[in-house]
């Protein structure tokens, strides 16, 4: 076989290659892809992106994303600021890839500041796939009116009277927070009565909408008020339990780790115990014995809940434990500290492998779950259920020491959670014996 003839390098062939070449090379370059060589060069990949831009109105400040990555501060609400500063703001970030859908939320930098709907209500959690783009359009923000509670209590609709302490610090905690103390209406501090006591986590959603989270409190102080007043109730507040005290732990930008029993959870528990309920007994009538010391929570408040009365049941004899939120795995865990899932990513319910590990619950405290049907709270039951067959075989008694609640068609809010808190205060405040 004769040997292919080498082209001369003014032949047309050479040219076409060369001609080629070039437009290969421009190419490249005007779409911003660094490459090796044209032919034998790999170019590097292009990062995979999600994007979230709003159309918020004019004159407004920065905009702040808060998501459930940590490319979005993992709900922290001031620091992911979008880009831009006229009407149209962008934002685009590279989570994980093993990251399926995001959660997030606009802000002016704060939770007192969030974005608003075309209804005038604050807008619920936005999502987008990994590779997606979402565009949401925003109507306002929500005015800070935290201020106006705080410069007028009476103007929120409380029952009763709230004592306010803030700047709260902690030897074991880095944020201070603000605590509230609620006293029940004829609460007389020279009297021999003494109350039990609730310590509510996300305390600042307790009684007064214009603080609350999502524009809707719990009405803890007309539920408490409403049970002890109503004669004819059966689930009232019996007559030899006066109506509590509620101390309303506001929450900080660190909640999903200090809520969390595999992270944060034992140093706020030392403060609670150590700290804050030291300084609650010594300046009102509580009684301080477990059996009168309820703590109350929602979602990860009530993770944090059942842990108390796990592990501190000598202090915490009644626990609340509402849209408790059982499925929280490995991955959730990286997440909230601010780390790739990576390895962690196994979805396996943190509270299952502990319970598959021999975790124990100690005689004595009693336990209120419930969970809804929608949203987030439609993939509570199962886990809960295995909960509930684990404190069976602890021995507690299910109607007796606990008691799981499924509400259809309740979904996973504050709203939901007003509704049936007092069907908790009615199941845990109770006279010794009764049934």
């Amino acid at each position: 076989m004769k040997p292919r003839p080498e082209t001369s390098a003014s032949s047309p062939t050479d040219r076409h290659v060369r001609r080629l070449a070039r437009r290969l090379v421009s190419a490249s370059a005007l779409a911003g892809v660094a490459c090796g060589l044209v032919f034998a060069g790999a170019c590097a990949p292009i990062p995979r992106q999600t994007t979230v831009r709003a159309t918020v109105p004019e004159g407004t400040p920065v905009v702040y994303v808060a998501g459930s990555v940590p490319e979005l501060g993992s709900w922290d609400p001031g620091k992911v600021a979008m880009e831009g500063d006229g009407r149209e703001r962008v934002l685009r970030v590279a989570p994980a890839d093993d990251v399926r859908e995001i959660e997030f939320k606009f802000t002016l930098g704060s939770w007192a500041r969030e974005a608003l709907g075309s209804d005038g209500r604050i807008m619920q959690n936005q999502r987008v796939a990994r590779d997606g783009t979402a565009h949401v359009v925003i109507a306002g923000f929500r005015e800070d009116r935290a201020q106006a509670a705080l410069d007028d209590p009476a103007a929120g609709g409380v029952v009763g009277t709230i004592v306010r302490w803030e700047d709260v610090t902690s030897r074991h905690l880095a944020r201070p927070r603000t605590v509230e103390v609620w006293l029940p209406p004829g609460y007389d501090p020279s009297a021999s009565v003494r109350h039990p006591v609730i310590y509510a986590h996300d305390g600042q959603n307790m009684f007064d909408p214009r603080l609350a989270a999502f524009g809707v409190d719990w009405g803890l102080d007309e539920a408490i008020v409403a049970r002890a007043a109503n004669p004819g109730d059966p689930g009232r507040i019996p007559p030899p339990i006066p109506a509590p005290i509620v101390v309303a732990i506001w929450n900080t930008a660190d909640r999903r780790r200090e809520y969390n029993p595999w992270d944060l959870g034992d140093l706020y528990a030392r403060f609670l115990v150590e700290e804050l309920k030291p300084r609650v007994d010594a300046g009102f009538r509580t009684r301080t014995d477990a059996a009168s010391t309820m703590t109350l929570g929602s979602s990860m408040g009530g993770l944090i809940s059942f842990h108390l009365c796990r592990t501190r049941p000598e202090v915490f004899g009644l626990g609340a434990c509402v849209s408790t939120h059982v499925p929280f795995h490995a991955g959730n865990l990286a997440r909230a500290q601010g780390r790739e899932p990576g390895d962690a990513a196994d979805e396996t319910p943190l509270i299952l492998r502990d319970i598959a590990a021999g975790m124990t619950f100690p005689k004595g405290p009693r336990l209120w779950f419930d969970y809804g049907t929608v949203g987030l709270d439609a993939a509570y039951e199962p886990v809960q259920r295995e909960v509930d067959a684990w404190l069976a075989r602890q021995g507690l008694v299910e109607g007796v020491d606990f008691t799981s609640r499924r509400y259809d068609g309740a979904d996973h809010s504050e709203r939901a959670w007003r509704a049936r808190v007092g069907d908790a205060l009615a199941f845990l405040l109770r006279s010794p014996g009764e049934s």
